[in-house]
C-alpha cells in the first residue's frame, strides 16, 4: 500500500485488499486513512509512530501477530518505506507486509531445541564438573572431550598437564606414571567393556594408591564416542587400612589387660569405636545398665540405642568432640528406673595410639548423687548464712544510732557539766559495748560454718616456741587511721616489748619491706585500700626474697575474699575485724612461729 503525506491510501495491490478484508472485515479503497484498517488504538499509535518516522526518512520493520475474523491468528513482518519525490524530498511512504508465520513457527522450535541442547550441555559440564572424584572424557582418538577440576589437581601432582591443546591424550599418559592406564582406556575401548584397576603410583618416593573405573561411552546406534575415565585418591583409605588391621592386631594383644583394667574399676566404662559400635565395656557398666535402666550391654551394638532419649543430642555431640581428640567432662541428671534420679559425671577421652590417629572414645560415668545432696545442703546453709548475716547487720543500727546521737548532744553544747558529760561517755562506752557485741556475735555465728575449719587446720600445722625467743615486730597496713591505733594498742597491751610499725599506705610498706634490714615477724593487711588494695600488694609482696607471714584483717565476710586470699602462699589466716583478745591470740602464733 502506498500512503501520502496524510496517511491516505493511494495505492494497493490485490493481496492487500485480500488480507484487510480477512482480518478487519472492511474493503480497502484508496483515499481512505490507513489508521481505519487498525483493530486496537495501541495498533493506531504503533502506525503512526513508525509512519512519522517514515516521513523522517528512517526505515522502520516490525512483527506483530492478528487474528482474523475467523480467530485465526498469523504472524507478519510489517515495514515502513520512505519514498521520495523527484526532487528527492519523501512525499509518500510505502507499507509492505509479508506473512512469515511459518518461518516464524519454524524458528520457535529451533531455539527452543537449541535452549534444550544448551540447557542440557550446561547440566551435562556442571554433573561432570561437580563429581566428587576426578574424571576425564577422552575420545577414541585420544582428544581431550572434557576434563573436570579434580582430574586436573589430580595430574599436575603427578607432574602431568592435560589440556584442549593435548593432540593425543592416550600418548600423553603413556609419557607419565599413568602409563598402564592408557593401556587399559585403549583395551575398554576396543572391547566396549567397563573396567576397574586399582594401582599404585610413585612420585618423588612417595606411594599414591588411586582407584580407575574406565567405561566407553555408547551411543545407541551402537557407536563408541569416547572413554569416560573416573579416578580417586585411595591412599588415605589404604593408610586407614593398614591402621587398622595394625590396630586390631593389637587390641587383639592389649585385650586381656584392658578387660582386667576394665573389670577392676568401680566406675562404668564403655569403649566404644569412631561408629558408634561398643567395643568393650567393664562388668560395672553391664551391673549398671541392667539394674537403672533395665538394658542389656552388647559387643557391636550401636551404643545410642540405649542411651536415655533426654542426652541423646549432647552425647553425640560430645562423641564427636572427643573423636577430634577433645576430652569432655560434664555432670548431667538421669531420671533411672523406676524413675529414681540420679547425677552422674560423664568423661568421654579420645584414644589414641600411636600412630596418633583415634581409635575410639572411653564414656566413663560415676554416681556423684551423694556429692550433689552435700553440695545442695551447702548452698542451703550458705543461703541462711546470708539471711542471718542480713538480719544481723540491722541490729548494729540501734548502738550505731546512740552513738552517733550523743556525739551530736556533745558537740551543740560545748559547756555541758561534768555530771553530763560523765553520762554522756557511759552512755557511749554501753552504746559501744552493745555494738561490740553484736559485730562478735555475727562473727561468732558466721565462724562455726565459713573460718573455723581452714583456721583449725592452719593451727595444727603451727609450731608454738617458748616464750625465750627474742622480741618480734609486727607491721599493720590500713588506710583507717583509728583501726591501727586500736590495733597498735591492743597488741602493745597483750605483748608488751612488741615492735609495731604502722602504715596508711600498702606503697609505703612495701617499699619498707623492700629497704628493711629486719624483716617484721608478721603483717596485718587490710584488703580494701585506695590506690594499692590488699590483693595488690600481695601480688607485689610474693616477688620479695623474703616473705614473712600475712594475716589478712579485714571487715569482709564475703567468702570469694577467704577463697582468694588462699591462694597466695604468705597468706596463713583471715581473720574478721574488729581485734579481741582470742584473736590476738592466734596471730601471735604465726608470729612466734615466723621467729
Amino acid at each position: 500500500m502506498l500512503l501520502d503525506e496524510q496517511m491516505r491510501v493511494v495505492l494497493f495491490n490485490e493481496e492487500a485488499k485480500k488480507l484487510i478484508r480477512q482480518f478487519f472485515g472492511v474493503e480497502l479503497t484508496e483515499g481512505t486513512s490507513f489508521l481505519r484498517y487498525t483493530a486496537t488504538e495501541s495498533q493506531q499509535e504503533h502506525m503512526l509512530l513508525n509512519f512519522q518516522k517514515a516521513l523522517q526518512e528512517q526505515f522502520t520493520q516490525f512483527e506483530i501477530q492478528l487474528t482474523d475474523l475467523a480467530g485465526n491468528t498469523r504472524w507478519f513482518l510489517g515495514m515502513y518505506t520512505p519514498i521520495r519525490n523527484d526532487a528527492g524530498e519523501v512525499d509518500r511512504v510505502c507499507f509492505s507486509y509479508y506473512d512469515i508465520d511459518d518461518l516464524r513457527r519454524q524458528t520457535i522450535t529451533i531455539d527452543r531445541q537449541l535452549r534444550e541442547l544448551t540447557k542440557s550441555e550446561t547440566i551435562f559440564k556442571a554433573l561432570f564438573e561437580n563429581q566428587p572424584y576426578a574424571n576425564i572424557f577422552i575420545s577414541p582418538q585420544g582428544r581431550l572431550l572434557a576434563v573436570n577440576r579434580k582430574a586436573n589437581a589430580l595430574f599436575k601432582k603427578f607432574g602431568l598437564s592435560i589440556t584442549s591443546e593435548t593432540t593425543d591424550v592416550f600418548i600423553a599418559f603413556k609419557q607419565s606414571p599413568f602409563k598402564e592406564i592408557a593401556e587399559l582406556a585403549q583395551n575398554a575401548l576396543a572391547s566396549s567393556t567397563a573396567i576397574v584397576s586399582e594401582k599404585p603410583l610413585d612420585i618423588n618416593n612417595k606411594k599414591y594408591w588411586i582407584e580407575f573405573y574406565l567405561m566407553p561411552v555408547i551411543h545407541s546406534d551402537g557407536e563408541v564416542l569416547g572413554i569416560h575415565i573416573q579416578m580417586k585418591d585411595t591412599t588415605q583409605q589404604k593408610k586407614t587400612e593398614e591402621l587398622m588391621s595394625l590396630q586390631q592386631k593389637r587390641l587383639r594383644q592389649s585385650e586381656s589387660q584392658l578387660r582386667a583394667i576394665f573389670d577392676s574399676s568401680s566406675d562404668i566404662n564403655i569403649f566404644v569405636g569412631p561408629d558408634y559400635q561398643i567395643i568393650s565395656f567393664n562388668k560395672q557398666a553391664l551391673d549398671s545398665f541392667l539394674q537403672q535402666m533395665q538394658k542389656r550391654l552388647l559387643s557391636g551394638l550401636d551404643i545410642r540405642t540405649i542411651i536415655p532419649k533426654s542426652i541423646k543430642e549432647s552425647f553425640e555431640s560430645n562423641f564427636q568432640a572427643a573423636l577430634k581428640g577433645i576430652a569432655i567432662t560434664l555432670e548431667t541428671e538421669l531420671v533411672n528406673y523406676p524413675e529414681e534420679s540420679n547425677w552422674y559425671r560423664f568423661s568421654y577421652m579420645p584414644v589414641i595410639d600411636r600412630l596418633g590417629v583415634t581409635i575410639g572414645v572411653i564414656i566413663n560415668a560415676i554416681d556423684i548423687s551423694e556429692r550433689k545432696k552435700n553440695e545442695e545442703k551447702i548452698l542451703l546453709q550458705n543461703e541462711r548464712i546470708k539471711e542471718f548475716a542480713f538480719l544481723t547487720a540491722h541490729r548494729l543500727r540501734a548502738p550505731l544510732a546512740s552513738i552517733l546521737g550523743l556525739i551530736r548532744v556533745f558537740n551543740l553544747d560545748r559547756n555541758i557539766s561534768r555530771e553530763d558529760t560523765q553520762e554522756i561517755i557511759k552512755r557511749l562506752q554501753s552504746a559501744a559495748e552493745e555494738l561490740n557485741h553484736a559485730v562478735n556475735e555475727m562473727n561468732r555465728s558466721l565462724e562455726p560454718l565459713q573460718i573455723k575449719q581452714s583456721t583449725a587446720n592452719q593451727q595444727s600445722t603451727v609450731p608454738v616456741i617458748n616464750d625465750t625467743a627474742h622480741p618480734a615486730s609486727v607491721v599493720l597496713i590500713d588506710d583507717d587511721p583509728i583501726v591501727n591505733m586500736v590495733s597498735k594498742t591492743l597488741l602493745q597491751r597483750n605483748y608488751p616489748g612488741l615492735v609495731i610499725h604502722t602504715f596508711l599506705k600498702a606503697e609505703e610498706a612495701l617499699q619498707f619491706l623492700k629497704t628493711s634490714k629486719e624483716q617484721p615477724s608478721l603483717i596485718l593487711l587490710d584488703l580494701v585500700m585506695p590506690d594499692m588494695n590488699g590483693w595488690q600488694f600481695l601480688d607485689e609482696f610474693q616477688k620479695l626474697p623474703v616473705q614473712p607471714p600475712v594475716c589478712m584483717l579485714s571487715s569482709s565476710l564475703n567468702k570469694s575474699d577467704r577463697e582468694e586470699a588462699k591462694k597466695y602462699a604468705s597468706v596463713v589466716d583471715f581473720i574478721i575485724k574488729p581485734l579481741n583478745a582470742e584473736k590476738i591470740k592466734i596471730m601471735m602464733q604465726f608470729l612466734k612461729a615466723s621467729q
